[in-house]
């Protein structure tokens, strides 16, 4: 299956013969240091927003732990350059 996008392979019928699965694969004790942040995005975000942007956008947020109003702030930010 040459130039598989796993992004969006999800419920490819093709891909899925091959072993692709919508079952996700996650770990529970993945932990983020103090002053870090782990952001989880989509080509819709990494495609017009880089990761130094992305991070400082973030980081903005980390102080109070509000992760969901990075989030927003980031997909809000990618929305507009598109």
């Amino acid at each position: 299956l040459p130039g598989l996008a796993t992004s969006r392979a999800m419920g490819d019928l093709q891909a899925k013969q091959v072993g692709v699965t919508a079952e996700p694969d996650f770990c529970c004790d993945l932990s983020v240091a103090a002053g870090q942040v782990l952001i989880v995005a989509s080509d819709g975000v990494w495609d017009v927003i880089d990761d130094e942007t992305a991070v400082a956008t973030c980081m903005q947020f980390a102080p109070l732990r509000e992760a969901e109003t990075a989030a927003a702030v980031l997909v809000e930010a990618a929305r507009i350059v598109w």
